[in-house]
């Protein structure tokens, strides 16, 4: 690789490495919080909590063969 092309790559990460540095940063703590208070509210809705005789797109009817 020519010289040109190994500083135009250093000066795209220094660049990546700038944008992450600036990012706003959460603790886990209170990211993990926030999720479990978001699980809480919204699990009444989730299809995949709620058993599925209380789905209201279940097909109430077996299917018969003939």
């Amino acid at each position: 690789m020519s010289q040109a092309g190994t500083v135009m790559q250093a000066q795209k990460m220094v660049e990546q490495l700038r944008e992450q540095a600036a990012l706003d940063r959460i603790k886990v703590s209170d990211s993990s919080r926030d999720l479990i208070s978001y699980v809480q509210q919204n699990e009444a809705m989730d299809p995949l909590v709620n058993p599925a005789e209380n789905n209201p797109f279940k097909e109430r009817n077996k299917c018969i063969l003939l």
